[in-house]
């Protein structure tokens, strides 16, 4: 939702702004409903299909190798979806301290990785990190 599409469609600049400032507040922390169904099908799918070689035959050797590479496909999935809901984390919180272009700010840092994140998933030290680029 951009203001100046409000303020064609007859909103005053001040009303166009606070409908903006509220769209905004509503999606921040939004993962993409096709990114989490993606993830999610595909973990869902990868799970069933490990316990299915579990319980036909146990003993066979082709079987319990396919049941090894589900199981690291299972780790490659959380670890995505982790790191999605991460990304999304940071983009908002650099946008919160007046990024314009958050994928290039995490470019520019070298990756996702080289931000620091709390047990909960969210980024710490943002401040810190945008300042010497303003």
């Amino acid at each position: 939702m951009k203001k100046e599409e409000l303020v064609a469609k007859g909103l005053s600049e001040e009303h166009a702004q606070i409908a903006v400032d509220a769209w905004n507040e509503s999606v921040k922390g939004f993962v993409p409903k096709e990114r989490f169904d993606e993830i999610n099908g595909k973990l869902k799918e990868t799970n069933t299909t490990i316990e299915t070689l579990k319980k036909d035959n146990s003993d066979n050797e082709e079987l319990q190798k396919q049941v090894k590479e589900y199981k690291e496909k299972v780790t490659a999935l959380e670890v995505a979806s982790a790191n999605t809901v991460k990304e999304y984390a940071l983009k908002d919180k650099l946008k919160e301290a007046g990024v314009v272009d958050a994928d290039y700010i995490i470019y520019k840092q070298g990756g996702l990785d080289k931000f620091t994140f709390d047990k909960d998933g969210k980024p710490v030290g943002i401040d810190d990190v945008v300042k010497p680029l303003k």
